[in-house]
């Protein structure tokens, strides 16, 4: 009996040292490189769509609006950090502003969103909301009667 415990312990010992063995050279190592490429899309524009405003504005005066900004990339969404109005430039609102002359000056008007970090989804749309207001300069502004975006 003592033998074949002796044989017994040999087999197992002898069974475990070449799994160990094999084990061991079951794991490799390698290195290597490859090679690949990727492309950038396009963008498209976002606009304001929807303008309205909730009142008359006069000299002084601010009125609320509301307006719709929509992606047109289908693919990705479109970031709008904060809508302004363009003052910069003589006439200059989104779409001009129609109706001005003399001393309607575009300075004289202020535009203020909430629409700060929007994430608009692509394809789609988000309500934006703001305040658009007409300071009351020293000097005449009858030539902004009738003047409207």
């Amino acid at each position: 009996m003592r033998l074949r415990n002796k044989l017994a312990i040999a087999a197992v010992g002898t069974v475990a040292a070449i799994s160990v063995s094999t084990a061991a050279f079951a794991y490799w190592s390698t290195s290597g490189s490859g090679s690949g490429s990727a492309t950038v899309g396009t963008d498209t524009n976002v606009s304001i769509d929807s303008t309205a405003f909730d009142a008359t504005l006069y000299p002084g005066s601010s009125v609320g609006v509301t307006f719709t900004i929509t992606n047109h990339m289908a693919n990705t969404s479109a970031s709008v950090g904060q809508v302004v109005a363009d003052t910069g430039v003589s006439n200059a609102w989104p779409n001009g502003i129609s109706g001005v002359s003399g001393n309607c000056l575009p300075a004289d008007f202020s535009f203020s969103s909430s629409a700060l970090g929007y994430l608009v989804p692509a394809g789609g749309s988000l309500p934006g909301s703001g305040t658009l207001a007409l300071s009351n300069s020293s000097a005449n502004q009858d030539d902004c009667k009738n003047a409207h975006p």
